[in-house]
């Protein structure tokens, strides 16, 4: 739950979050841990590679620097050419064996855990903290693929970086802290799905902005906004833009309706439905005991009232302290759901996916 100062202490509204409170450190070290641990466990038990890891791994493998820049890999692969060239990089490093090429990822979910305490702390009260924390740490989702030779972990670092880099720098007025704000345009180049994390995040800051009627500060975003959309339209010309989109991709995800329906009697069905299956995967929240001997203990654990009701009660929360807040999480989600109408982008799993299929995207 977002936490702010009494409304007492100011005259307009309330304050943004006291970052000085934040849950006993013990508790937050323990559960980075935990999910360090569980993480390096997977990495060390060194699973065999899946389909789909092959095909990438035998792309890093056979494919020079230049050749992982082509728009379309062999075996139909489209993946992120930072990721690439960090698996390239550790390859050459560490050699050819299959936790070389696992390493990137396992560093990346690594990083993400790190980034996201700081993260939690601006926004949560303690015991948000400490649940935000714990899913992150412990959700299965996130742990298998973290030591996956795949995009998927690198794609939640950037979605938590892009928070993170807002926490630090959003509101600061020295030009430095600006360009460094900038920066964050990297994560285009390493995410395909960062783009909705930073539209976002522009927009929401921007809108907010203009509602205060803060003209200076909305010129003063003109710096780091402007290189993110400079790295995005380089990342646009050189790869995006010459990654047609392929008939059997889009056959693929029509068929498992990962595609949000246009303005049809299905859209709300198709909406709770991938709602409520976002909670199984990436969170992690529905367990799925279906060999547990206990009937009721297996339903309780299916169900999903519990966080559903945290959400909701967040976004009530986040809608009396923080609006601000609140746009910069839903305006991804939105832009997502639109990509998806659009059918640039699948929704479902569409975090995992992280494929853009037209030029358009």
């Amino acid at each position: 739950m977002p936490y702010s100062k009494p409304a007492e202490l100011t005259k307009d509204a309330p304050a943004r979050p006291e970052r000085g409170l934040s849950a006993p450190k013990y508790i937050l070290y323990t559960l980075l841990l935990l999910g360090i641990v569980f993480r390096g466990f997977h990495f060390l038990d060194n699973r065999s590679l899946w389909l789909d890891e092959i095909y990438v791994a035998l792309n890093v493998l056979s494919s020079t620097f230049q050749q992982l820049t082509a728009p379309l890999l062999e075996y139909q692969q489209k993946t992120p050419i930072g990721f690439l060239w960090m698996v390239k990089f550790s390859a050459i490093l560490f050699g050819d064996q299959e936790q070389a090429l696992r390493l990137v990822s396992l560093l990346s979910g690594i990083a993400a855990l790190c980034f996201f305490v700081p993260v939690c702390r601006h926004w949560l009260r303690p015991t948000g903290q400490i649940v935000a924390l714990g899913i992150m740490a412990v959700a299965p989702p996130l742990v298998y693929h973290a030591v996956e030779v795949k995009q998927y972990s690198m794609e939640l670092l950037a979605t938590v970086l892009c928070l993170w880099l807002f926490v630090r720098f959003n509101g600061k007025e020295e030009p430095r802290d600006r360009i460094l704000w900038g920066m964050a345009a990297a994560v285009l180049w390493f995410s395909y799905s960062s783009v909705f994390i930073l539209t976002g995040i522009g927009a929401a800051v921007c809108l907010h902005l203009l509602y205060k009627r803060e003209w200076k500060n909305l010129w003063r975003t003109c710096l780091p906004f402007s290189i993110w959309f400079f790295s995005f339209a380089l990342h646009y010309a050189l790869i995006t833009s010459k990654q047609n989109s392929e008939e059997w991709l889009l056959y693929w995800f029509r068929h498992y309706n990962s595609f949000m329906p246009r303005w049809s009697p299905d859209t709300p069905q198709w909406l709770i439905h991938h709602l409520y299956t976002m909670l199984d995967y990436p969170l992690g929240l529905l367990w799925n005991f279906n060999n547990a001997e206990n009937t009721i203990l297996r339903t309780i654990l299916k169900m999903s009232f519990l966080p559903i009701a945290m959400l909701l009660t967040g976004i009530y929360a986040f809608s009396k302290t923080d609006k601000q807040a609140l746009l910069l999480m839903v305006l991804p989600f939105v832009l997502t759901l639109a990509a998806s109408a659009l059918e640039l982008y699948p929704f479902l799993n569409a975090c995992w996916c992280s494929c853009p299929l037209l030029p358009s995207c």
